[in-house]
Parts: C-alpha cells; structure tokens; sequence
C-alpha cells in the first residue's frame, strides 16, 4: 500500500496559477525524496522559456517508477512515465536544475 500521495500539484508561470489536472498525478505515489531531493526530483526550464520539464523518481509499491512532467504555460501539459529499477535519468538528469 502507498504510504505517501501527491494531493496536488500548483503550477504558477509568471505569477499566475495554471491548473494542473489530477490524472496527470493521481498515480504517482511514494516519491523518491530521501536525499533532500537532489538526486530524484529536478526542475528544468523548456528551451523556448514557455514551460518547464519536472523530472521525479519513486515506488508505487510494486516496484519503481520515473516520470517527467511537462507543464506549459498554456496549460496543455502532458507527462511521460515507465518503471525502472534504477531511476536515475542519467541521460536526461544532466540538463536539470537541481532542486535545493
């Protein structure tokens, strides 16, 4: 059983909340936030500065997951998830900001 849920997500592009709709979230339980989280939550600004790549790693219960969520300033996002054994996003981690 997930011991911890995403309630929410609150997404706000210069200075102004865009909704973020719950089935975007609603699975993703139990992030990977043990490191404070450096190594398993990132934030990364799109290269056209309209939305920004939200990259998280955790555990659903049966085993481990990734996702990365897009999130626009138009309020069309979209997220790519999958299971893994080792989430790391290595290829993609190095263009992130660290979250600290």
């Amino acid at each position: 059983m997930p011991v911890v849920e995403i309630a929410s997500m609150r997404f706000y592009f210069d200075g102004k909340e865009v909704p973020v709709t719950k089935h975007l979230f609603t699975d993703c339980y139990n992030p990977d936030l043990a490191d404070y989280p450096a190594e398993n939550f990132a934030i990364r600004f799109s290269d056209d500065m309209q939305g920004v790549f939200v990259f998280m790693s955790g555990s659903d219960g049966a085993g481990s997951y990734q996702v990365i969520w897009t999130l626009r300033k138009d309020g069309r996002h979209s997220r790519f998830s999958g299971a893994c054994g080792d989430c790391g996003f290595i290829d993609f981690r190095s263009g992130f900001f660290k979250w600290q």
